[in-house]
């Protein structure tokens, strides 16, 4: 489903997303989920590696790598989050990205005013948190691994 309301993000700027965090793609975005595959889109795509602090599945991982778009002036691995703006976010137009580009984070979310305030959201039913997207990456952590060694 297509949640994008032009005439409602341009109002806003972005203030409360893409100026906030690069959005978050997953596995099945990706064509080439091998090494060399992934180390293009992170240079093509403006990516970053980015992680979870520990499993969101409970494992003993320390970390679960995934990846992002990437913030205005940040390096490729960039554990940062919020208060950043995506590279991505350009002031005259909105997304550089179209629709089915854009990560899934990003798809998902609803523009919204309420009570005289811009906001967005993601339905809970696509677990668009950072634990619930960094799962998704879970079976890729050795080849996400590589591709994190090669920057």
């Amino acid at each position: 489903m297509n949640y994008i309301n032009t005439e409602l993000c341009k109002k806003c700027g972005g203030k409360y997303c893409c100026q906030q965090m690069g959005g978050t793609f997953i596995p099945e975005q990706f064509e080439d989920l091998t090494v060399n595959g992934l180390i293009e889109a992170v240079k093509n795509l403006k990516l970053s590696i980015d992680w979870y602090e520990g499993c969101p599945l409970g494992s003993d991982r320390s970390r679960t790598l995934y990846l992002r778009t990437r913030n205005i002036d940040s390096p490729v691995i960039d554990p940062s989050w919020g208060g950043y703006t995506c590279v991505h976010l350009n002031p005259d137009k909105g997304c550089d990205f179209t629709y089915e580009e854009r990560p899934f984070e990003c798809q998902k979310l609803i523009p919204k005013f309420e009570n005289g305030e811009y906001k967005c959201y993601i339905p809970k039913q696509y677990k668009a948190t950072k634990a619930g997207l960094s799962s998704r990456w879970i079976p890729y952590q050795h080849i996400l691994l590589k591709v994190e060694d090669s920057f």
